[in-house]
Formats: structure tokens, sequence, C-alpha cells
């Protein structure tokens, strides 16, 4: 079975939105492609789902160069036009490159998944760990 987000906004080319699925669809199979989908995805200008795909991914390693280059993504969207979607994506991964913080990233997808339930991203980037600390980071937001 095939995961699909062509039914979300996204703002870009239709054959970008359909490697976005690939993306994803790979990314849910933990298979190694998903990194040259979203090295791709990150290199199309007029296509913010792959700036955003390329935070996420590198936030949710420990390398401070891949925090370096969630930050270079996070940039590129700050003056790119956004739907509602993106703009809440990027707020998200904007707060947590300032924070280096996944876990506030994690907080904030879920807020989003309450919103809109089908947003896959937000369903997909939360660890299992994050529901043992979440009360926590929910605490000491004051939320």
């Amino acid at each position: 079975m095939s995961i699909t987000t062509t039914a979300l906004p996204l703002t870009g080319d239709h054959d970008l939105a359909e490697r976005y699925d690939t993306a994803i669809d790979r990314l849910l199979r933990y298979h190694p492609d998903v990194i040259g989908q979203m090295i791709f995805l990150a290199q199309q200008p007029d296509f913010p789902m792959g700036q955003v795909l390329n935070a996420y991914l590198s936030l949710s390693s420990t390398d401070l160069p891949d925090v370096r280059r969630a930050r270079a993504a996070t940039a590129n969207l700050a003056g790119a036009y956004l739907n509602d979607r993106e703009q809440a994506h990027f707020l998200s991964i904007n707060y947590g490159c300032r924070i280096n913080c996944f876990f506030i990233i994690n907080l904030t997808m879920n807020r989003i998944r309450n919103v809109r339930p089908t947003a896959l991203s937000a369903i997909l980037i939360q660890p299992a760990s994050f529901a043992v600390v979440r009360p926590a980071v929910e605490s000491a937001l004051g939320t």
C-alpha cells in the first residue's frame, strides 16, 4: 500500500508533489533512498516541502552539521511563499532550529496533527520516546 499526500495542499509542481510522496513512502519504510529523494527535493527552489523534509530529517540527527543543514533549509523557507500548512511546518522547524530541540518540534507537530488529522508528516514524526518526555516538555512550555 502506498501512502499519498496529494490530497494535502502543497506549493509547487505536481511532479515534485509526486516525488515528495515517494520520499514520504521511503521514510515510512526506513528506506535509505529517502536521503536521495530529500536532497533532490531540497534543491527545488519552488517546492517548500522539500526544505521542510530536509529540515525535519536533519533535525532528527544528532550530528552538528545536520543542525546547520536544518537551519539553512529554514532560512530558505523564510523568504518563500508558503501556504498555511507549509507556514505551520516552517514555524515548527524554525523554533526547533533555534533551540536545537527535536522534542519541541514533535510537540508542535502534535498540535498540527490535532488540527489537521491527515497531515502525514505530523503523524510520522512522533518517535515513541517522545511519549515519555512529552509531559515534561509541555510543563516547561506551560501548555
